[in-house]
């Protein structure tokens, strides 16, 4: 906050000194920008949607069919980022093609939003998935190895409105 020159009088040209504790504590500060307002940015394709404007039963077929197609040897996460007044959590379930692996669900601290539940879940569900299956060979379980010696690499992250049962909340 910058102190204004005094214009006339007796001490015309010096700097005004401050009149309150807020001025008197604002030349203590450094500056601070102020906020701009700006669009909201999308990447491509994020408002796409992606079930072509089918009903949901055709497009809960097409999802399954999706799935089973799946390979033997592909991680998938599942995750759900859920929002209840402030309180944002996330879930996550993961699975290797069609074999159940295990799931996750924590709350995350405040401030949060309901995307940092989608994005959280699946980086824990692909963490989760490098601690409790050193069996797969992923990258990132052998001391930093981007593709092991034979090891898998295919992984694939999806996420979901919700799990079953999940009812959306935390």
């Amino acid at each position: 906050m910058g102190t204004r020159r005094i214009a006339r009088g007796r001490n015309a040209g010096q700097r005004e000194l401050p009149k309150t504790k807020v001025q008197t504590t604002a030349r203590l500060l450094r500056p601070v920008q102020r906020p701009e307002l700006r669009m909201p940015k999308y990447t491509p394709g994020s408002r796409a949607d992606l079930t072509r404007e089918q009903p949901k039963a055709r497009a809960a077929k097409a999802f399954k069919r999706w799935f089973r197609g799946r390979p033997a040897d592909e991680v998938v996460v599942f995750t759900n980022g859920s929002q209840k007044g402030d309180d944002v959590g996330y879930r996550f379930a993961v699975y290797l093609g069609q074999e159940y692996i295990g799931t996750g669900q924590r709350k995350l601290e405040t401030p949060s939003l309901n995307f940092d539940g989608e994005a959280v879940g699946a980086w824990k569900g692909l963490e989760y998935v490098l601690r409790e299956r050193p069996d797969l060979g992923l990258p990132g379980q052998h001391g930093g190895d981007m593709v092991p010696e034979g090891g898998r690499t295919g992984v694939c992250t999806v996420g979901l409105p919700a799990l079953p049962g999940s009812n959306g909340n935390l």
